[in-house]
């Protein structure tokens, strides 16, 4: 409807078309910064500027793809879609970058995943499909932040230190106990004292409810080589 009316206005064809580009690339910006700035607001490794990045070179590559087929229109055949489809399977490699494995837990997946979106936002943008960029960025919005903010409401963090004498039998079966009982491991640690006296640190994300968790302590606390077992 945008690009319509713009054709309408503007007579001239190069003119509109410029126009429409920059409208399509201010578009992608703003709604990717719109996305950024949350996951920057988190202190996550992407954050706007990651996001408005992705979003405007997808953009770009859908308006390149447009550009390139208006050009050579009864020359030759072109796909307007396969700079688009490069860009999709490209960017994981960015998400990868992201993603950073600590102890028994895995981190980044969330902003890998926005990453993604953020491009298919931008490609949208690109086509001047502005309704469905919009629709699409306020839903990847409500996801990372009001969706969060519900699954927080419905767990609880501990923290859990084990005094322990070997480290690696204790740790996998702590890795073993918390998966069985699907208590996520928020992020792990293994710290050795001046004595040498070595301690396991865990944060856990369990349910409301503690009959659970309180059954995982208690099997930690009769596990072999541990000594003992502090929660908070």
């Amino acid at each position: 409807m945008i690009d319509n009316f713009i054709d309408g206005v503007i007579s001239n064809g190069d003119i509109a078309f410029l126009v429409k580009t920059i409208l399509r690339l201010a578009v992608a910006t703003l709604l990717s910064s719109f996305i950024g700035n949350e996951r920057e607001h988190i202190n996550r490794p992407a954050g706007i500027r990651t996001h408005v990045l992705v979003c405007i070179g997808a953009a770009l590559m859908t308006i390149t793809s447009e550009f390139v087929c208006n050009k050579y229109e009864g020359i030759m055949n072109m796909d307007p879609t396969r700079l688009g489809a490069q860009v999709v399977s490209g960017i994981g490699f960015l998400g990868a970058g992201t993603i950073i494995k600590e102890g028994f837990s895995v981190k980044g997946l969330t902003t890998a995943a926005s990453l993604w979106a953020v491009s298919c936002v931008g490609l949208t943008c690109g086509t001047g499909y502005y309704s469905a960029a919009v629709i699409a960025t306020l839903l990847i919005y409500f996801m990372l932040q009001a969706a969060k903010k519900v699954i927080l409401h419905h767990t609880e963090t501990k923290y859990v230190s084990i005094a322990v004498t070997s480290a690696d039998s204790v740790s996998k079966a702590a890795a073993k106990l918390f998966s069985t009982l699907s208590i996520s491991v928020v992020s792990s640690e293994i710290i050795v004292g001046n004595d040498n006296a070595l301690e396991l640190k865990y944060v856990v994300s369990t349910g409301k409810t503690s009959e659970v968790f309180d059954y995982a302590v208690n099997k930690l606390r009769m596990t072999d080589d541990v000594i003992s077992v502090h929660v908070e």
